[in-house]
């Protein structure tokens, strides 16, 4: 290494002692090795030097997770520029921070811009660098199926790439296997991206693999050799100063500790993880951690500030379309739906989430929460809407969380009966059991139910959803006065006089003798 004592005062010393600690993902030191460059070759008036000096200040910058002050550079860095590639260079890496702040619609007419810019030499460079940007930008989205076929053709041009973005856009490659449940491919994508970077001892490649490593034995259900790997990287990433890794190491700890009956460490964990984001980071990492949050907290069992938290997570997933925070909070949100007797909006918010979820072949997240919420994805498989859940998620599972699920699913235990949590603890589910059946139906309410004509029953399946009268009389090709006649038969055959009570009835009967029959 340079030392820093004969770097001092010497703009190219300096530039070099920088770009050897930047490699080794030393980016605070690196930083101020290029600052103090910067300062110099500016009082010289080197323009020539300034412009790739300030480039390489911008990226320990962009790492260490402050992205207004990236866009600071980059403005100084047009003002530099004199040729088309430099132009080029500028629009590329622009939108990468606008890419991490979400401003999706800004980027796509700067990449026609940039390869508008950019000359026949470097033509193919750049529509490599465009189809992995387009690759990440669809992977934070949650596009998980569009995101893989922009990777795939990132590397088919990774001869085009410099070392250090195919190393990246391989671990992105694996990102996504992984994220679809493909841990084979997954693994080869990771092993050969991990082994450029080692070759040129670039630090920061190990930094992003470790948890995509991780996220490959988690898969496999490696849980302890999993949490070595992430322990590792957040020491790796403390150590860079790298603050988006260290936001996303944490958040992913978090998963675990929620998983593994431990949801009050993952609550420390994900707030963490929120800590980050204040002042730098993106709403991206805030949507990721609120979700975590809220997630642990209705494990917890806090289930009113667990709502709030939900209700912030979907909010800003929505509005920036993040379907991969969207899914597992949907799945959250109908599991507080159903427990509150609001079986319409269950139905609905478990619906959208699954259906989402098989779009995009959002796999990972499902098989890897049914460690906890295995009663989330058998309330599917009740509310009619588990195929997803049943021949894409189930089969991944290990065999005691198959059988739970098919306990649930299909058998005397109602999913909303059971907390969420392992299965493991066979005293609780016996309980439940025994809760269940000690409590039968009074003889009043199941001749009532067996009483209903085929269009009551059918019509009181959709009071139990939710669903008004005006949308009931739309689905049935009946008038809204026909479907008040037959709700005010079952009202009366139930002896009841209110919708909810009905819907209660309702499901309670559902519990006992089964959807079918109701």
């Amino acid at each position: 290494m340079i030392p820093e004592t004969a770097a001092k005062g010497r703009p190219w010393l300096l530039v070099a002692r920088g770009q050897m600690l930047q490699q080794r993902a030393e980016y605070l030191e690196a930083g101020r090795c290029f600052d103090s460059a910067v300062r110099l070759l500016a009082d010289a008036g080197d323009k020539e030097g300034l412009f790739p000096t300030l480039l390489r200040s911008f990226f320990c910058v962009f790492f260490r997770g402050q992205r207004k002050e990236c866009l600071g550079i980059l403005e100084r860095c047009k003002s530099l520029a004199s040729s088309n590639r430099e132009h080029t260079e500028i629009i590329l890496i622009e939108n990468n921070v606008r890419i991490s702040l979400c401003r999706w619609d800004e980027v796509e007419k700067n990449w026609t811009l940039a390869l508008g810019f950019s000359d026949s030499a470097n033509r193919h460079s750049v529509t490599a660098r465009i189809h992995s940007m387009r690759a990440k930008m669809s992977c934070d989205r949650g596009h998980n199926k569009e995101a893989v076929q922009w990777a795939h053709r990132a590397l088919e041009m990774r001869s085009h790439l410099c070392l250090p973005s195919r190393a990246l856009v391989l671990n992105l490659a694996a990102d996504l296997e992984c994220e679809a449940g493909h841990y084979g491919e997954a693994e080869r994508h990771v092993e050969e991206g991990l082994r450029l970077g080692r070759a040129r001892g670039y630090e920061f490649v190990e930094i992003a693999a470790l948890p995509t490593q991780a996220a490959i034995q988690l898969g496999r259900w490696e849980y302890r050799d999993a949490y070595a790997k992430i322990k590792r990287a957040l020491r790796l990433a403390e150590r860079a100063d790298d603050i988006e890794s260290m936001c996303w190491d944490h958040d992913i700890l978090g998963n675990i500790c929620r998983r593994n009956r431990n949801p009050q460490r993952a609550l420390e964990h994900h707030r963490a993880s929120l800590a980050f984001v204040e002042g730098c980071l993106s709403e991206l990492e805030r949507a990721r951690a609120l979700t975590g949050i809220a997630l642990d907290l209705i494990v917890m069992n806090q289930k009113e500030e667990g709502s709030r938290t939900l209700d912030e997570a979907i909010s800003i997933s929505r509005r920036l379309g993040l379907l991969g925070y969207l899914t597992p909070a949907l799945l959250y949100r109908g599991w507080l739906s159903a427990l509150s007797g609001k079986e319409g909006e269950a139905a609905r918010a478990l619906g959208e989430a699954v259906r989402v979820a098989n779009e995009h072949d959002h796999i990972y997240f499902f098989s890897q929460e049914a460690q906890v919420a295995t009663p989330i994805l058998a309330l599917c498989e009740r509310y009619r809407v588990g195929q997803f859940v049943r021949e894409r998620i189930v089969p991944s599972l290990p065999a005691r969380l198959q059988s739970y699920y098919e306990e649930l699913a299909h058998g005397p235990i109602y999913p909303t009966d059971v907390p969420l949590g392992s299965p493991h603890p066979k005293k609780r589910i016996t309980a439940t059991i025994r809760t269940v059946s000690a409590e039968p139906l009074g003889s009043e309410v199941i001749k009532g139910m067996e009483s209903l004509t085929v269009r009551e029953r059918e019509i009181l399946k959709m009071i139990s959803q939710g669903l008004p009268n005006k949308v009931i009389a739309a689905k049935l090709f009946i008038t809204e006065k026909t479907v008040k006649t037959h709700a005010n038969h079952v009202f009366r055959k139930l002896q009841v006089s209110s919708r909810l009570q009905a819907t209660l009835v309702f499901q309670n009967y559902s519990r006992v003798y089964g959807w079918e029959e109701a």
